[in-house]
């Protein structure tokens, strides 16, 4: 038998791809809305003045780690601060999701760290603590920046907005 070569079938060039639409990122970075969740959950609040203003307040760890935790002897002690203010996300949530703005409390970046883990774990102070007492530690750290909150009165809470508002809109023009 002889071997037939048959040509090889020629393909029709194809049109160009349309241009790929923006990331959720970039649009969130140009202040496009993203509009409606499209899940069944609800998107977390926003709370800008709020996180402005727990950001000005002291580190608050040791203060409610004494609360908490008392005098225990042996039991080790939270360091001390130093890094700038943060703000604290610390209600519960599953699957490693934030919590609303309001559950936030203000935090120096090294007890931050301790409380949220890192590489290496978590701080022993906060571990020794156990799952109860770091639930009890969380709740008076928030309810202490709930009451600093709700002590500035309504047009406290709305100077800071505003700030926090004027604020933003600086980031996103420049």
């Amino acid at each position: 038998m002889t071997d037939f070569a048959f040509p090889k079938p020629v393909r029709a060039p194809r049109p160009p791809k349309p241009p790929k639409r923006k990331n959720r990122l970039r649009a969130k970075s140009r202040g496009v809305s993203r509009g409606p969740s499209k899940t069944a959950h609800a998107r977390r609040t926003r709370e800008w003045g709020r996180m402005a203003f727990v950001r000005t307040l002291p580190c608050a760890v040791s203060m409610a780690y004494c609360i908490v935790a008392g005098n225990r002897p042996g039991a080790p002690l939270p360091g001390p601060c130093y890094g700038h203010i943060e703000c604290m996300h610390l209600g519960d949530r599953a699957g490693w999701r934030r919590c609303p703005d309001a559950e936030t409390a203000p935090g120096c970046r090294a007890h931050h760290r301790d409380i949220d883990g890192q590489v290496g774990g978590r701080g022993k102070w906060y571990v020794a603590l156990g799952r109860e007492g770091q639930r009890a530690f969380r709740d008076e750290l928030v309810s202490m920046a709930s009451d600093a909150w709700e002590s500035l009165g309504v047009a406290g809470r709305a100077h800071w907005d505003e700030l926090a508002a004027a604020s933003r809109a600086e980031r996103r023009c420049a």
